[in-house]
């Protein structure tokens, strides 16, 4: 028996007043792993062919929270996209930013060139600007550095540098309120 067809995907996203969205960016995860991003740029529309088992998606849009869902992806009977249904996006969220920059010993070619913060079973993904910035909006509205209370617990992420596919620098982060600036991080080497 061969493996399972890929299925296209049917998404719906609205704002918190019901209206359809733009500018949405879809991220699969599957395993823990990203498996690939899609633009939606009307708010509906499909995406994929993904692959048929359970799956994260990662919705954005500019202004609004971060939505990450857990889905089971199964194919049809008729070869028709999976329907997963409408998202509700609210707006709002809180950011998270921080700076890359190097040692003097630091060879250019080994600094990281793209950002990662995993949190939840998937994760988002901010490019380096030229002079090493990264930001991620539209993070849930309680993310801030810190312990926590037991009225709102700390969510545990993970902040990783990336050079191509490979780690450069990790770390283990807290998150509960405000916007938040990790500073700057300085790599050696």
């Amino acid at each position: 028996m061969g493996a399972e067809q890929k299925v296209p995907v049917r998404l719906r996203v609205v704002g918190d007043s019901g209206e359809l969205l733009s500018g949405i960016t879809v991220t699969a995860w599957t395993a823990g792993s990203r498996v690939a991003g899609f633009p939606l740029d009307s708010g509906e529309g499909e995406i994929g062919p993904l692959s048929p088992g359970p799956a994260k998606l990662v919705i954005s849009a500019p202004g609004c929270l971060t939505a990450i869902l857990s889905v089971d992806i199964r194919t049809t009977r008729d070869g028709s996209p999976a329907d997963l249904r409408e998202v509700r996006l609210d707006r709002g969220g809180t950011t998270l930013r921080g700076r890359v920059k190097g040692s003097p010993e630091t060879r250019p070619e080994s600094l990281p060139e793209r950002a990662l913060l995993r949190y939840r079973g998937a994760g988002q993904f901010s490019n380096l600007t030229v002079d090493g910035r990264f930001e991620f909006a539209g993070l849930p509205a309680r993310v801030k550095a810190g312990e926590g209370t037991s009225a709102e617990p700390a969510e545990a992420a993970m902040l990783v540098l990336l050079r191509g596919t490979r780690e450069v620098y990790a770390r283990d982060l807290k998150l509960n309120g405000d916007d938040l600036d990790v500073g700057t991080i300085t790599l050696d080497g």
